[in-house]
């Protein structure tokens, strides 16, 4: 990595002297008054002096070590990851090579059997759309009927109304009829006790 000569000031960034002049790799720090530039994220620069505490500085080293570590494992990673690939490929290429055979036989069973299959599917579609036809004209059916038993009852309440409205002023007329018997019955009641 690039060494650069960056003044702690300038780039925001100020550390213990145990660091001064050594070459460590920056990353954002935690505790620094500014944040480091971006173009001096994951560089390799010469700090040359500046006083900080020992808490901004084991932060700086900290990070150090959780970049170079991170790359390891990432190396790692790549590593595990190309050898199982291969080992993969190796092994997919063995199974289909030998079991070439099994899957010719399979696809003539599979084809004589989707046959079958495509019978009993139309057969089966032939008898859903019978029953879901019947179903439909058995609704239609009732349909009709619901909305004749409908119109019958509007006309009947239609036809109810004269006499409905003839029996209210009946029945007030015999409640008032009723009121007038009592009022002389109490009347003619109250002259015979006096």
């Amino acid at each position: 990595m690039t060494a650069a000569q960056v003044h702690g000031g300038a780039a925001g960034l100020s550390v213990a002297m145990p660091l001064v002049g050594r070459s460590v790799v920056i990353g954002r720090i935690a505790g620094c008054a500014r944040p480091v530039p971006s173009p001096l994220v994951g560089r390799a620069v010469i700090i040359p002096g500046a006083t900080r505490t020992r808490r901004v500085a084991r932060a700086l080293v900290r990070r150090t070590v959780v970049v170079r570590r991170t790359t390891t494992a990432a190396a790692a990673i790549v590593t595990a990851s190309v050898v199982t690939t291969s080992a993969a490929v190796v092994v997919t290429t063995t199974v289909v090579t030998a079991s070439a055979a099994v899957v010719i036989a399979a696809a003539v069973i599979a084809a004589s059997a989707a046959v079958v299959i495509a019978a009993a599917v139309i057969a089966a579609m032939v008898v859903t759309t019978a029953v879901v036809s019947a179903m439909v004209i058995a609704a239609a059916v009732v349909s009709a009927a619901a909305a004749a038993v409908a119109a019958v009852i509007a006309a009947m309440r239609v036809c109810a109304r004269p006499f409905e409205r003839r029996n209210a002023v009946l029945h007030r007329e015999r409640n008032r009829h009723r009121r007038n018997r009592d009022c002389r019955a109490q009347r003619a009641g109250a002259q015979k006790s006096a």
